[in-house]
């Protein structure tokens, strides 16, 4: 028995001796098909960890997209509802209306009141079309910038895996904070912001020496190029710096120990709001907006006035600033106005510094 296991050891020796360049190749052949096969593996394992990325990605956009088009209307709807008391405000500080009412009843012969109240009525006039521009222009971006913070929190609680399932203790106290983080803030902006708002818009209209020259009585011929310039003119946002902005947005960072514990739980959105409002891209988007009305403003209040006119005296020019003005304030043109803002590319980039770890996955618009 032993003889023959040597004898076949033996044979089987001889036989990989004589076939040993047989046995190499099928050894390198085995070793490389099989190092191939785990290669390919591993390339198809990236693939697919690659693939699931991508539309994990594709979803984390898709639902960020949706969150930022529901901010979008949240922050209209509420835009829409401070309006009407934005304007009972203006129109109140600048009753336009309650000089044109005295000019009517005014008698013929009291010449030298009726050369006043015209004076008047042009100052206020041009004085409420600014206030109505820049008041629009900062309650836009201040309400998209509370809006943003605040949906921010609630896209990053949906994100978390670590959300609450029973969230009605949570819930409360986010809507506690809201109310006081949005109640703080506007009732600033209405109480203190516009009226510093119309005061400074006053200071630079009243003290415009052309505007004072144009008086009702000798200005019987307004050019569409003169108009244009004092227009130009009177548009002072852009000298405005950070700092004064700020004034007419939020309360300083100075206030009482009892307004601190109020605000307790809104503390923290209100210190962001406050570094969002120090931010360039804060300046630039309400530059942006003022301009962008400024501009549509003038081309309309133009073309009105001087449609196949080459001049038109200073008393046709005051009326229709109250109705420039009051366009802003109009439910038929609220659609207008707000694509026309919320379609700029400022407002896009204040966005992504709100949404900042989010900022590769914003979409181009959210709008």
């Amino acid at each position: 028995m032993w003889d023959a296991v040597c004898r076949a050891r033996k044979r089987v020796g001889q036989w990989a001796g004589q076939h040993q360049t047989l046995l190499v190749g099928t050894g390198v052949v085995v070793a490389c098909g099989a190092g191939a096969y785990y290669m390919v593996r591993r390339v198809v394992n990236e693939a697919e960890n690659m693939t699931k990325d991508i539309k994990r990605q594709i979803a984390e956009q898709q639902r960020l997209s949706v969150h930022l088009r529901r901010t979008e209307e949240e922050c209209k709807a509420a835009f829409l509802r401070f309006l009407p008391s934005m304007k009972s405000r203006i129109y109140k500080q600048l009753d336009l209306e309650h000089v044109v009412e005295s000019l009517k009843l005014l008698d013929k012969n009291e010449k030298d009141t009726r050369d006043m109240l015209w004076d008047d009525a042009k100052l206020i006039g041009f004085t409420r079309l600014y206030t109505s521009v820049y008041a629009y222009s900062l309650l836009q971006v201040l309400l998209h910038c509370e809006l943003l913070i605040m949906g921010r929190e609630t896209f990053d609680k949906v994100a978390s895996a670590h959300a609450k399932v029973d969230g009605d203790d949570d819930s409360k106290d986010t809507l506690t904070k809201q109310h006081q983080f949005l109640s703080s803030t506007m009732d600033y902006f209405f109480t203190t912001g516009l009226p510093k708002l119309i005061e400074a818009i006053e200071v630079h209209v009243h003290g415009h020496a052309e505007l004072h020259a144009w008086r009702v009585h000798e200005k019987r011929n307004v050019l569409p190029t003169d108009l244009r310039s004092l227009l130009d003119e009177l548009h002072v946002a852009p000298q405005w710096s950070i700092e004064q902005w700020q004034s007419f947005l939020i309360f300083p960072e100075t206030t009482s120990i009892d307004d601190v514990q109020l605000l307790a739980s809104a503390m923290p959105w209100l210190n962001e709001l406050r570094d969002i409002l120090d931010s360039p891209f804060l300046l630039l988007a309400l530059q942006d907006a003022t301009n962008t009305l400024v501009t549509t403003l003038q081309d309309q209040l133009l073309a009105s006035l001087f449609d196949n006119k080459q001049d038109v005296p200073l008393a046709k020019i005051i009326p229709q600033l109250k109705a420039e003005a009051a366009k802003y304030f109009k439910p038929q043109h609220q659609d207008q106005l707000w694509d026309d803002l919320t379609k700029r590319e400022s407002l896009q980039h204040l966005t992504t510094s709100i949404f900042a770890p989010f900022a590769p996955s914003i979409p181009s618009t959210w709008v």
